[in-house]
């Protein structure tokens, strides 16, 4: 069976709630991520994607300085880092996510993206041709 432990982004990186969106884009852009879990005292709080940062940058309102605790999701799905892939898939396609923080219990274990599913789909593909 295979897991999601198997192929997520680990470790986590995380930021504080108090990180500015010029903070977190520049993490963003570095590490090649298009999501950003926010944690307060290792709790996931969280989570903001690239796009949202980008579209809060253009309003006149937000400065680089906003700190990503006005912009961040904190209605939060997340996935067990002993799920199934069939149950992280099926929490991603219900709300149409592209992907999903990756918790044991109260820790933060990595994210779960589109692009972890590909390696998981190669992977399947790959023992079958085998």
């Amino acid at each position: 069976m295979l897991l999601v432990r198997d192929f997520r982004n680990t470790p986590a990186v995380t930021v504080e709630p108090s990180a500015t969106l010029k903070e977190c884009l520049d993490i963003m852009e570095e590490r090649k991520f298009r999501h950003l879990l926010i944690t307060e005292n290792g709790a996931l709080r969280g989570i903001v994607v690239r796009k949202d940062i980008e579209a809060a940058l253009r309003q006149p309102s937000r400065y680089p300085e906003t700190p990503v605790d006005w912009i961040m999701s904190k209605d939060l799905v997340t996935v067990e880092d002993s799920a199934t892939l069939l149950e992280a898939l099926k929490l991603m396609e219900q709300y149409k996510y592209s992907g999903l923080p990756v918790v044991e219990g109260d820790v933060v274990k990595g994210m779960f993206t589109e692009t972890d599913v590909v390696k998981a789909l190669i992977s399947i593909l790959e023992k079958e041709q085998a």
